[in-house]
């Protein structure tokens, strides 16, 4: 692990930090106001999308009942983290956790098994990932892929070929 602005190397974080390693909260403040500006951008980019406060947090649905995202900023579970949590196609969890557990995580389900298969992604660790905002649009985009009907789909891969060409 590479250390922050100068800081010593430390291996393991406490679950419970504010802010996390490296970051001021100040920091966490700006991250957390860009952060949740380009999640819209994406958000509200695909057919039939609108955003919603649910549970006291900036979250995004299509025709505003099927979730896509949820978005958490650092005051959401103070813990200090910006997160969002998306549903995800089979087997996508696992693959990203796998790939990079600083930035994926498998988010704690309900007693109702609600968030078994979705995604989290901390968002205040894109800087020490490959992952990037390209990374995150491919998270949201999928979670759409799993609620969306067919038709909507459909219209989002015509976009998606007319961007293309």
């Amino acid at each position: 692990m590479k250390p922050l602005r100068g800081k010593p190397e430390i291996l393991e974080e406490p679950l419970h930090t504010s802010p996390p390693l490296g970051l001021t909260l100040l920091d966490l403040s700006q991250m957390s106001n860009n952060a949740i500006e380009r999640v819209r951008a994406i958000a509200l980019s695909l057919p039939e999308v609108n955003e919603r406060l649910s549970h006291g947090a900036p979250s995004f649905f299509l025709r505003d009942k099927r979730p896509i995202c949820y978005f958490h900023d650092a005051d959401f579970a103070g813990d200090g983290r910006v997160s969002l949590m998306c549903p995800a196609p089979p087997g996508a969890q696992a693959f990203r956790v796998a790939l990079d557990p600083k930035v994926f995580f498998a988010p704690t389900p309900s007693a109702s098994g609600v968030f078994r298969d979705w995604i989290g992604v901390y968002v205040d660790r894109l800087h020490q990932s490959e992952c990037g905002w390209h990374g995150i649009t491919d998270v949201i985009e999928d979670a759409y892929r799993v609620v969306a009907p067919k038709k909507l789909i459909a219209e989002l891969d015509a976009r998606n070929i007319r961007d293309q060409t």
